[in-house]
C-alpha cells in the first residue's frame, strides 16, 4: 500500500543517507523498519510475497554469485523481508504489511487535493496508525546482535558477515560531512579547461 502515496524511493529528507536507505527497498517492505510494535505482541521477520503465502526462495540478495562476485538473483525476485505478528496462543503468523487499505489509499489520492489540510492529516494518520515515522538506524541490523536473524532468513555465511560488518555504517556514524575532490567539479572558465 505504501507505494500508492510514496514512491519506490521513499527516503528523501536526509540527503546524507537517502540513497543507502532507498537501496533497502529491494530487500524490505516499508513496515520492516517502520513498524510500530504494540505492547504484548511478538514480531517475527520472514520473507513475504503478496502472490505466494509460503515463498521458498532462494531470495534476491541472500548470497553471492561465485562467477561474478555480485549479489545472486535467486529464483524469487518479488519477496521482501517483512514483519509478522505472532499470535500468542496459536503461534500463527499474520503479516504486518498494510494491504487491506490499498483501495482506500487509491481513493484518497484521487481526492486529496480537494481536502483541507486537517482532513488530509486525519486520513494520513489513519493510514500510519501502525507505522512509526522514524525507521530503525543502521546498527539495528548491521551488527552482531542484529534485529534480523540472517541465517534463519536464508542468507549465506559470507553474506551474513558482510551485512553485519558493513564499513559504510562506520562512515555514516563517525563523519558528518564528506568532501569529494575538485575533479568532480565543472571548470569555472575557459582558462580552467584542459
Amino acid at each position: 500500500m505504501c507505494f500508492i502515496c510514496h514512491s519506490e524511493l521513499p527516503h528523501r529528507k536526509n540527503k546524507r543517507i537517502r540513497a543507502l536507505m532507498n537501496l533497502h527497498t529491494q530487500f524490505f517492505v516499508c513496515e520492516t523498519c517502520h513498524i510500530k510494535q504494540k505492547p504484548g505482541t511478538t514480531v517475527v521477520y520472514k520473507w513475504y510475497n503478496p502472490l505466494d503465502k509460503n515463498p521458498k526462495g532462494p531470495f534476491y540478495g541472500t548470497s553471492y554469485d561465485p562467477a561474478t562476485g555480485s549479489l545472486s538473483k535467486g529464483k524469487d525476485l518479488l519477496s521482501r523481508i517483512a514483519p509478522f505478528y505472532q499470535d500468542q496462543t496459536t503461534g500463527e503468523l499474520r503479516p504486518a504489511v498494510l494491504e487491506q487499505d490499498a483501495p482506500l489509499a487509491r481513493d484518497y489520492m484521487k481526492v486529496r487535493d480537494t481536502l483541507s489540510p486537517e482532513q488530509r492529516e486525519g486520513i494520513k494518520n489513519q493510514f500510519h496508525e501502525e507505522i512509526k515515522p522514524q525507521g530503525y538506524g543502521c546498527r539495528t541490523c548491521h551488527t552482531e546482535n542484529s534485529l534480523l536473524d540472517f541465517k534463519r532468513l536464508g542468507f549465506a555465511a559470507n553474506r551474513i558477515e558482510n551485512l553485519k560488518k558493513l564499513s559504510v555504517i562506520g562512515l555514516l556514524s563517525n563523519y558528518n560531512e564528506f568532501y569529494l575532490p575538485e575533479f568532480f567539479s565543472e571548470p569555472q572558465n575557459q582558462e580552467d579547461k584542459p
